[in-house]
């Protein structure tokens, strides 16, 4: 599921393209088998992409993977809201992002996990929560 910058632009108009693309999966060995494959695929498919060793017993653990690619950062993380992370990450929804159907966040929950993870840090916590406030999202 996507989260971070990528998944504010679903919601409100960012001042630039994101950086990075920030995934947050389930937890357990199969949530972790499907993140390896993934990443599989993603190495056979485009060039210079640069992936740390990484396992998927590491990932399970909670240790971050990021992919380098061309185009930008790849953060592949599990560990992310504590007890909160599969309920939040099958709470999902769908959307459109460059013609592909892609699961992220919904708005409450990516405001939970910005405040959680960054605290106030984040440039677009205000304009997400204005957002959540207008009632436009669930």
């Amino acid at each position: 599921m996507v989260i971070g910058s990528t998944a504010s632009a679903c919601y409100i108009p960012l001042p630039r393209p994101p950086a990075d693309l920030d995934v947050l999966v389930l937890g357990g060995s199969k949530a972790a088998d499907r993140a390896m494959a993934t990443v599989g695929d993603l190495i056979r498919r485009y060039r210079d992409v640069r992936v740390p060793p990484f396992s998927a017993t590491g990932f399970d653990e909670g240790i971050p993977l990021v992919i380098e690619t061309p185009v930008g950062s790849l953060h592949v993380v599990s560990n992310l809201a504590g007890d909160l992370r599969d309920h939040v990450v099958r709470r999902r929804h769908w959307v459109l992002i460059d013609r592909t159907l892609t699961p992220i966040a919904r708005l409450d929950d990516l405001i939970m996990l910005k405040e959680r993870v960054r605290g106030v840090k984040d440039w677009d916590l205000d304009p997400l929560r204005k957002a959540l406030k207008g009632g436009s999202h669930e």
